[in-house]
């Protein structure tokens, strides 16, 4: 099984309960030849059945993009039912689409789940699933794992994406498949078993879909930001819902412990209301950098304006005297421009304080707790460094401790689920096979690791019982890694920023070289400033003191055999850009 999750792809964990909207799941082969339509997932109940009687009212076809759509027919097969999509790549066409005319509450999907085969992955291999609601659309894209045969893939709610205004998931009114040409040829897609899935949340998360508008420059931010949450949620196997603020009801909330706003300047009223209900019964809020109008008064804290951040800006949280259980030292979450700052109005505790890129504490605080929640300085980023996870699980463990034990199950459960491998048996049997001393070590470690989280397991130390279980999925991958084989036309590239302190240029390129990357996408001007000696941009401020950086990273990665890409920010200026510069713009 496929998931994506923000857009990338990873395995899914198993929910408490399913249900399946549509009767169709996603084919691209030759008409000949089809393999048999799989079953659904048990437990899943399609209620929007497809026949051949239905196909013109309910499947409406938009050649627009081209003549590489073909009319869609309905194809009958012993496994089950599908719809046919023909594909025909070849002149100018860049695109397949067809849009299917259907009414559904979405609201309580956790994740969107379907069955999907590409027999011809040269000429299509990139596909969007998209929602149509209000005057927008939800979109996601996916890509097929295993060619030739097919794919279950499941695309949870953080992988979405808003396009103009949606009116929130609860009023679908009809969705779109797309086929993105990679080559030339034709082909069939077919759909079926598309459905979704959901489970009794203990978090839900809720996106700011209201606030968005063409003239709003955070639009995009409200959609990211839930994401960032919500894949953090997925990896730590908590059961939760991503809503948009349109859909949010009482029902949604029933079974939660903790709500999170990750990027909500305003609430709708009706939200206000629900959230002070929440509150009264116990819930918990998680807030992050907006602290909008009632938010202040459940949580005690009022806002208390913003601090902009000194060059290079902020790395992440460092863990304060007030510290959780279970809470890493440091945790990385960037800051570059602006961090909120907010007043206590009753008791609180600051956990977390912001650290530069030395890790060096500031004494400003970064992360809030208070009898009611957490308030968050800064939007939560949530990168898969596991010390992002350790962070949010100390969190929600010191609320929810009822979630541990899941937590730590879960963790568990994924050692050795890496790459091909789908169990801890089907990796260990593939270490063994390598013989090699190196690897033979490293799996004793292994074993070693594994069997503390079990044994912390079956104590009930569940917090110790998730870290050992960190630190064996570290172990895997790195065997995996070390069971890869490198090829000299492998593209192994690094994404990095010229300013910020840090590591020389030569020791940066050094660092690279010896653990195999061979390129180096670097960002050496923005709209406002460059980062070397230009006769177009202004130079950035610290030109004269730290000098040329695109001539030192050059000089560096020759002598490393690193190849350099660079690009540029082209709109917008950097904060260092001259104010005299600002002005003439």
């Amino acid at each position: 099984m496929i998931t994506f999750r923000n857009g990338v792809a990873m395995l899914s964990h198993k929910l408490k309960t399913a249900f399946c909207i549509f009767g169709i799941s996603f084919l691209i082969c030759s008409a000949s030849g089809r393999p048999p339509v799989p079953e659904a997932e048990h437990g899943m109940y399609p209620v929007f059945e497809i026949d051949e009687g239905n196909m013109e009212q309910v499947v409406t076809v938009f050649p627009a993009s081209g003549s590489g759509a073909g009319p869609a027919r309905y194809a009958g097969t012993a496994g089950g039912n599908c719809i046919e999509l023909p594909v025909s790549f070849c002149g100018n066409t860049v695109r397949a689409t067809w849009d299917f005319r259907v009414k559904a509450d979405l609201s309580s999907a956790q994740s969107i789940q379907f069955d999907f085969y590409c027999s011809n992955v040269d000429a299509a291999s990139v596909f969007n699933l998209y929602f149509h609601s209000g005057r927008g659309w939800y979109s996601s894209s996916f890509s097929v794992g295993h060619p030739d045969r097919w794919n279950r893939i499941v695309l949870d709610k953080s992988a979405f994406r808003t396009e103009d205004r949606p009116q929130g998931w609860g009023k679908i009114d009809g969705f779109r498949i797309g086929v993105w040409r990679t080559g030339t040829g034709d082909g069939v897609a077919a759909l079926a078993n598309l459905g979704i899935r959901a489970a009794k949340p203990k978090i839900v998360v809720i996106q700011s879909d209201s606030l968005i508008s063409s003239g709003n420059p955070e639009s995009s931010h409200y959609s990211n930001f839930a994401a960032c949450f919500s894949s953090t949620l997925c990896r730590l196997g908590v059961d939760f819902l991503q809503v948009s603020d349109f859909d949010l009801k009482a029902a949604h909330l029933a079974s939660a412990g903790i709500a999170v706003l990750p990027c909500n300047p305003k609430l709708l009223q009706e939200n206000l209301a629900l959230l002070k209900e929440f509150t009264a019964r116990g819930g918990k809020i998680f807030s992050a950098y907006h602290l909008a109008d009632g938010i202040g008064e459940f949580l005690g804290l009022q806002y208390a304006g913003q601090t902009e951040n000194q060059s290079g800006g902020n790395a992440g949280f460092k863990a304060a005297a007030g510290f959780l259980p279970g809470q890493p030292d440091f945790c990385p979450n960037s800051s570059w421009i602006k961090t909120s700052n907010v007043k206590a109005l009753r008791p609180v505790r600051v956990i977390a304080t912001w650290a530069g890129n030395d890790h060096r504490d500031s004494g400003r605080p970064a992360v809030t707790l208070t009898d009611a929640g957490v308030f968050f300085g800064h939007f939560w980023k949530g990168s898969d460094d596991p010390v992002c996870d350790r962070f949010m699980l100390a969190l929600i463990g010191h609320f929810l401790p009822e979630v541990l034990p899941q937590t730590a199950a879960h963790e568990i459960g994924r050692i050795g689920n890496i790459g091909e491998f789908n169990s801890f048996k089907q990796f260990d049997a593939f270490i063994r096979r390598l013989k090699s001393p190196e690897s033979m070590k490293l799996r004793d470690q292994l074993m070693s690791v594994r069997k503390e989280a079990e044994s912390a397991m079956a104590d009930q130390r569940w917090l110790d019982a998730f870290l050992a279980g960190n630190e064996a999925r570290k172990l895997v991958m790195e065997l995996w890694l070390m069971s890869r084989k490198a090829f000299p036309e492998d593209f192994r590239a690094v994404w990095c920023r010229a300013k910020g302190p840090g590591l020389t240029w030569d020791a940066s390129a050094k660092m690279l070289a010896e653990n195999g990357i061979n390129h180096l996408l670097v960002n050496m001007c923005s709209g406002g400033n460059a980062f070397y000696p230009s006769k177009i941009l202004p130079g950035y401020t610290g030109l004269a003191k730290r000098g040329d950086m695109l001539k030192q990273c050059l000089e560096a990665c020759r002598k490393y055999h690193i190849k350099v890409h660079v690009w540029r920010t082209c709109l917008r200026m950097d904060k260092d850009t001259s104010l005299k510069f600002r002005k003439q713009m």
